[in-house]
């Protein structure tokens, strides 16, 4: 009697009812009371703070007792806080601007129940021993091909999640750009290696983002459809040639996917593949060809080098640059061994230099468009900066790469070999010091900070792991936490702004929440209303600027092709811009302005004929006299 008296009142027999009784009291209670959140914000407080509490005693007992690694209870510990995340969903993403305890539940009729009986189990598993729930769990054995396709999924899910979360926009800047400039193709006659109009401009653009997505506009594909999807495969590549560097540097396992999800999921990786569409594209595809350069044992591995060098060149200018710093550097420094491997590097640095070359149109003058553009002079490919650039570019730098930087440079000295990808971290580490000390930039000084991120990221995580495998673990599960909130993030996160200091602060490549473009939904919506009828009204007589690229990129999404719609920053760009078009502004009828409400001055604003408005934005008609008065304003400040 007394033995069954202590088997049934036993110190676990307690805890676990009393954690029962509970998980029902605060589950049930979210489930009665959410109906009444409206009413009474902060009504699902106390059960909402009593579930999170079961959860994280639960979890604890579990691991505590040492049966987490038995099939049964793992399984409960992942739907436990599964379930508990998404009741919290809403608050997690809205956090700082309302609790992340007590606000709101979401997603009640489905995690409700399967966290009460995650956490039921759960209690039921603590009154048994170890052996009973199941044999203990092992990770299994992967080839190296399923860790690689693993790499690419993962990176490829990952960017599909704000992508499904802002749906139908489109998530990002240029990828604004992209779905609009892809549908114009077919309307000038394009080709690979013809003058492509790109932010109300003609240039030689790479051609291979292009191509991939042209030959499915030409079917009628939806361009907008075609970006939301093409940018997730691109970032899929991108995961995949970080795996593919973590095998060549010895990493297996699941160590190697870890290095995958490391550099995907760092926010400034996701940033990067935010703003930017084919560079990231370049970016990847450089990845891989100097992983294929850096062993050249056979003359079929040395014809697979080069034609995926040149296929990385043709993805975008950055890749060339990368490609032509890499090869150089190996043949300056006698870093190449062999008459074929300097053969093949020879090759691909000429190929890089000739696609460089033919990027910047470094000649005195670009031919006209037959689509009407007009000759352009060369555009100078580098800036000198001195206001504010030392001081801005540090920020950034600290802020982007303070927690990575210390074990990449770590990682550069420690790591034996890869004499390629090390001269490339190096040729990013050039342009830094250049940007830093000269004022030298190689197009944007943002850019320029952003651009090296997965490599830093890889760096940074064969730093870790040489260091300890916990310290890995440990960064990676910081990595993930930020990483995921930020690509989960619909607006502006306090969490990731203050979390990495200097990263958002003045003039930002992207937002601290990755769920976003550069115009909010509403907004694009009053864009796209006008667009179309500036398109309409816009010609050789009588064409158009709009007031910042942010809303070109929607109102050429909108209106389709014209090249008679250009933006501007200020009105002191309108005669350039005119140029451009191969117009005089002395020979024009007018020109019209869209705008915010509030961007022209007041005494312009009066003397301009108003063409239509909505909530935020007018479409100004301006006389060309006036149009040659706000040209030669001058504004002094002190």
């Amino acid at each position: 009697m007394e033995s069954l008296y202590k088997e049934v009142f036993n110190r676990n027999f307690i805890l676990a009812s009393l954690l029962a009784v509970a998980a029902v009291w605060s589950d049930v209670g979210l489930w009665l009371l959410a109906r009444l959140q409206p009413s009474y914000p902060r009504i699902l407080f106390y059960p909402d703070l009593v579930s999170w509490t079961v959860t994280a005693v639960a979890g604890f007992l579990l691991v505590r007792r040492g049966v987490w690694k038995r099939t049964v209870p793992a399984v409960l510990l992942v739907l436990m806080f599964a379930s508990r995340l998404f009741l919290s969903w809403e608050n997690i993403l809205e956090y700082p601007r309302r609790p992340l305890i007590g606000y709101t539940a979401s997603f009640v009729e489905v995690a409700v129940p399967l966290h009460l009986a995650s956490i039921v189990l759960a209690c039921i598993c603590l009154l048994h021993p170890g052996e009973r729930l199941g044999p203990v769990l092992r990770a299994p054995s992967l080839s190296e091909r399923w860790l690689l396709l693993l790499s690419f999924v993962y990176a490829v899910v990952l960017r599909v999640v704000p992508e499904i979360l802002y749906w139908p926009y489109i998530v990002g800047f240029d990828t604004v750009e992209y779905a609009a400039a892809v549908r114009d193709l077919k309307f000038y006659g394009w080709h690979p290696f013809a003058k492509t109009w790109w932010y109300g401009g003609w240039g030689n653009r790479p051609p291979l983002l292009y191509l991939l997505l042209f030959i499915p506009a030409l079917f009628r594909a939806d361009t907008t459809l075609l970006v939301k999807v093409a940018a997730p495969l691109v970032y899929g590549l991108l995961g995949f040639s970080a795996a593919v560097w973590g095998l060549k540097i010895g990493l297996r396992g699941w160590w190697l996917l870890a290095c995958s999800v490391f550099v995907s999921t760092y926010f400034v990786v996701l940033g990067f593949s935010w703003q930017l569409l084919s560079n990231v594209l370049g970016v990847a595809l450089a990845l891989i060809a100097i992983a294929f350069l850096e062993e050249l044992g056979t003359l079929r591995r040395a014809l697979i080098a080069i034609v995926v060098s040149l296929v990385a060149c043709l993805a975008h200018p950055v890749a060339s640059v990368m490609m032509a710093a890499v090869c150089g550097l190996a043949l300056v420094t006698f870093r190449v061994r062999g008459l074929r491997e300097a053969a093949v590097v020879s090759a691909v640095l000429v190929i890089s230099l000739l696609l460089t070359s033919w990027y910047l149109d470094w000649r005195p003058f670009a031919p006209a468009h037959e689509a009407g553009g007009a000759p352009v002079p060369a555009p100078s490919s580098l800036v000198v900066g001195t206001e504010g650039l030392v001081v801005d570019f540090l920020r950034k730098v600290a802020g982007y790469y303070y927690l990575l930087l210390p074990f990449a440079f770590y990682s550069l000295v420690r790591l034996e070999g890869f004499t390629l990808l090390k001269l490339l971290f190096l040729a990013f580490m050039v342009a830094w010091v250049l940007a830093l000390f000269a004022g030298l930039l190689y197009g944007s000084l943002l850019r320029l900070a952003v651009v090296p991120a997965p490599l830093i990221a890889l760096f940074a995580f064969v730093g870790l792991l040489r260091i300890g495998k916990r310290l890995a673990a440990l960064y990676l599960c910081i990595v993930l936490i930020t990483g995921l909130h930020y690509a989960c993030s619909r607006s502006v996160s306090a969490i990731i702004a203050n979390a990495f200091p200097g990263a958002f602060e003045k003039t930002t490549y992207f937002p601290s929440g990755m769920v976003s473009s550069v115009l909010p939904p509403e907004l694009q919506e009053e864009v796209f209303e006008v667009g179309r009828l500036l398109y309409q009204l816009a010609n050789r007589t009588t064409p158009a600027v709009i007031a910042g690229a942010n809303y070109y990129v929607y109102a050429h999404l909108a209106g389709g092709f014209n090249p008679y719609v250009r933006w501007v920053l200020s009105t002191h760009e309108i005669r350039w811009r005119v140029h451009e078009m191969g117009l005089n502004l002395s020979d024009l009828k007018g020109i019209y302005l869209l705008s915010y409400k509030g961007w022209l001055p007041d005494w312009a604003r009066s003397s301009a004929v108003k063409v239509y408005e909505t909530k935020n934005l007018e479409l100004l008609y301006l006389s060309t006299p006036l149009v040659e008065e706000l040209e030669t304003l001058i504004i002094v400040t002190p």
